[in-house]
């Protein structure tokens, strides 16, 4: 049974026809059922998968045998000229994003219900080709048909925006196309370049392997072709890079994402927050990190202080916004910041730490937006001088949206704080930058004591969890405590039950991760040691003294068991 297919195919396929064949008032009933049979196809898979890590067989692509750990590895050749095809599989880390996804997916139907009242087909088909993109996204293996999702999945959020979106929803579209689109026409080139590049040198002679197949570059990537030089991988390196650095978004490549989550639906919001922004740091460990290893090592200090200014300047500009909705965008880039942190300190640690952040932002930011959307859906308004007092006549959106908002702020004992503190902990040992310390001793990096341990990168980072409780309690007081200064108030109706178990739904989801994070930590450990260990053929990671090595190791071990590293 293709499975992964039909895990991508039916909401898309599903939705046509629900749109042809039902009425208006039916079809986000149908919508509901076709996420929820998503979901249950997804948690199926997840039953089959197998978690240990330790899964590697011989597949067939093209004319070409090599070594592959994807699982449920669906393959058909399609176009045999180009070595174009369909092969779709899931690792760990795959299983992850398209386990949120799904899950994800059923809160932006759900979320929809009572606030989409004009043509609502096309929402819900749009909705749901959204869905098909993104989990296409996560389950490509072949790289041509990665970038055919990558590029599906903006077709839908265009109209979304564009057609559902508040009044600015015109300017925010364009600005988010143009963005992303600037971004595939560079992966578009990069792919182009890596096909007629790859190959490896036998005897003297290049080889030539065109293809577009993930796996087969990964094998060859470390056999002297062009790709496997420096100067030869720099270009493809940067313009795959820019393209997930758009769509995370990194600073300075940020500026579309405010804009569209302000001006989107609610459920627009959700997805682009809960797992859109994911695929740019899927795309960066997927592809970034085991093609091109020694360009990535190299350019990881750059990397780091992008990092770290995202995580500033998110969260200082979130702190003086008064749209409530325009405040958490602002947030996540400050938190996706921390994702690229943990991906360029080059440890287990900080790596963990970045694909569970992914997972947490996801949780948590989709909550934010559900409880502004309802919000926005009882008062038409998002800016905080508007509200105040709402407690006293909402006490349940009250309580849910402070579990969501203490999640965000990293709160110790839920999901945020988990994730996060990984991140700090591992930015500890950033090994990029210790070397870079190690070998120009003149340097800033040396000169500010990050030879043993670069705790000046922890600490700046830790600047965006403090800023990060300030806009979030400030934001949350302004809303919910205070005098009733509006009269109209004071009549609102708290959540019904589908939305209230919308937020309890996610609430339970974040106390869980926070309290017992060793399940996911497990899951996501083999994801973390495949990418490291892509990244040590060939760069100074692989000769990097044992001493500090063995220190890392130890400290992984430790939050790997128990969430929460402790100090030999």
């Amino acid at each position: 049974m293709p499975l992964l297919t039909l895990i991508i195919a039916i909401p898309a396929v599903l939705g046509l026809v629900a749109c042809l064949l039902l009425p208006q008032r039916l079809v986000k009933y149908g919508a509901l059922a076709i996420v929820l049979l998503d979901l249950a196809l997804v948690i199926f898979a997840a039953g089959r998968f197998d978690w240990s890590g330790d899964y590697q067989r011989e597949v067939a692509a093209f004319e070409h045998t090599v070594p592959s750990h994807f699982q449920m590895r669906e393959y058909v050749p399609w176009i045999e000229p180009f070595r174009i095809s369909w092969t779709v599989g899931v690792d760990h880390l795959s299983m992850l994003m398209i386990l949120l996804t799904a899950a994800i997916g059923v809160f932006a139907v759900l979320c929809s219900w009572s606030s989409i009242k004009k043509r609502e087909k096309e929402f819900y088909f749009f909705l749901l080709v959204l869905q098909t993109g993104i989990m296409g996204t996560f389950l490509a293996i072949d790289m041509f048909l990665f970038y055919i999702f990558w590029e599906l999945m903006l077709i839908p959020l265009y109209f979304l925006i564009g057609i559902w979106g508040s009044k600015n929803r015109i300017f925010a579209t364009m600005k988010f196309v143009l963005y992303t689109l600037a971004g595939s026409v560079l992966m578009l080139v990069a792919l182009i370049w890596m096909y007629y590049t790859n190959g490896y040198y036998e005897n003297g002679v290049f080889q030539q392997v065109k293809t577009y197949s993930f796996e087969v570059m990964a094998h060859t990537q470390g056999e002297a072709g062009p790709l496997g030089s420096f100067r030869g991988a720099i270009w493809p390196f940067l313009a795959l890079f820019v393209a997930f650095a758009v769509k995370i978004p990194l600073f300075p490549l940020h500026t579309w994402l405010p804009d569209a989550h302000t001006e989107a639906p609610t459920a627009g919001s959700v997805i682009l927050a809960g797992v859109l922004l994911k695929t740019g740091g899927y795309g960066i460990i997927r592809f970034c990190l085991p093609l091109f290893p020694d360009v990535a090592f190299a350019l990881a200090p750059v990397c780091t202080w992008l990092a770290i200014i995202a995580i500033i300047y998110g969260a200082m500009t979130a702190i003086v916004q008064t749209d409530v909705k325009r405040l958490v965008a602002y947030s996540s880039v400050s938190h996706m910041g921390f994702v690229v942190l943990g991906i360029f300190s080059f440890n287990a640690q900080a790596m963990s730490g970045a694909i569970l952040t992914m997972i947490n932002h996801g949780i948590s930011t989709s909550g934010l937006f559900l409880a502004v959307g309802m919000l926005y859906e009882r008062t038409h308004t998002r800016e905080m001088s508007n509200f105040g007092g709402l407690s006293r006549n909402l006490p349940i959106f009250a309580a849910l949206t402070m579990v969501m908002v203490l999640s965000s702020a990293g709160l110790p004992g839920l999901n945020g704080f988990i994730g996060e503190f990984n991140v700090l902990l591992g930015s500890m040992s950033n090994v990029p930058i210790m070397i870079q310390a190690h070998e120009n001793p003149a340097g800033f990096a040396a000169a500010m004591g990050m030879v043993e341990y670069t705790w000046f990168i922890a600490a700046l980072a830790a600047t965006g969890v403090i800023l990060g409780a300030v806009y979030l309690l400030i934001m949350y007081q302004r809303t919910f405590f205070g005098k009733l200064d509006e009269a109209r108030n004071g009549s609102l109706r708290d959540l019904v039950p589908r939305e209230w178990g919308q937020l309890a739904v996610l609430s339970v989801a974040a106390v869980w991760i926070g309290l017992f994070p060793r399940p996911v930590l497990n899951a996501i450990q083999p994801a973390t040691e495949r990418a490291l260990q892509s990244v040590a053929i060939g760069t100074p990671l692989a000769q990097w003294d044992e001493e500090s090595v063995t220190t890392v190791d130890v400290q992984v071990e430790w939050a790997d068991a128990s969430g929460v590293s402790k100090k030999p």
